[in-house]
């Protein structure tokens, strides 16, 4: 009995997903916008094969932010939540609010008494997008005698030298105070008896203290401080600032 001799042919199929192009669209600019969606080639080091790649396109409404709260009650959305929330910030629960930030857009400082003092230099400085400062320098002609720095923050008087005798006393003014102390000569207790500097105040740092420790709503703000000694005002700080 003869056999009859066959060919048997194995097909292999490689499967192998790549990205082919990426583009974000702003639709509402009052909620947001994108600011950069990009590929990257790179070298791969490490590759693996998989048998049997079945993508679908699916059509899929959720509610966000339940879907955060819970993400097992969509498999299917759970699955390409998976695939990016590693590499991305979009991996916690409501709110988001992590692109509310802080920029300096001004800064002045207007001499009132020449006799007293005057500002030397008030200005903002863009390192790079991402590092950006304020320095400022107020030149002191008459030694203070007495306690009588009154710096008016959110229309608030305080004593200067009591406040930074006892940094406590006033939560408010503290949480500015703490805001520039670290790059400023404006750190110890009275008597000040030298030129007051701010030297480089990254917009990184005040950024955190307003969104981070203390958050602020959005929008438009001015922080003016009128000082005051004797009686006599003598130097108007302005610091224009936005959050958005």
């Amino acid at each position: 009995m003869g056999y009859k001799k066959s060919n048997l042919i194995l097909i292999v199929i490689h499967s192998r997903f790549e990205f082919t192009n990426a583009n974000c669209t702003t639709v509402d600019r009052k909620f947001g916008e994108c600011d950069y969606i990009f590929l990257k080639s790179a070298n791969l080091v490490l590759m693996k094969r998989f048998n049997g790649y079945k993508p679908f396109l699916y059509n899929i409404t959720i509610n966000a932010c339940k879907f955060f709260a819970n993400t097992k009650s969509s498999p299917v959305v759970k699955f390409f939540y998976e695939s990016v929330m590693t590499f991305s910030n979009m991996n916690h629960s409501c709110p988001y609010n992590s692109h509310s930030r802080f920029e300096f857009t001004n800064a002045d400082c207007t001499t009132l008494d020449r006799k007293f003092g005057e500002c030397d230099y008030i200005y903002l400085k863009s390192v790079n997008r991402t590092y950006k400062y304020l320095s400022a320098k107020f030149k002191l002609y008459q030694l203070p005698r007495f306690n009588g720095y009154k710096p008016f923050l959110y229309n608030i008087t305080i004593n200067a030298c009591k406040f930074f005798a006892n940094t406590k006393s006033n939560p408010v003014v503290k949480f500015f105070y703490e805001s520039v102390m670290t790059f400023s000569n404006m750190n110890h207790s009275c008597p000040y008896n030298h030129d007051i500097i701010v030297d480089k105040l990254p917009v990184d740092f005040i950024n955190y203290r307003l969104t981070k420790v203390l958050p602020f709503p959005e929008g438009d703000y001015l922080c003016e401080a009128h000082w005051f000694r004797s009686g006599s005002r003598f130097a108007v700080v302005r610091i224009y600032g936005t959050l958005s």
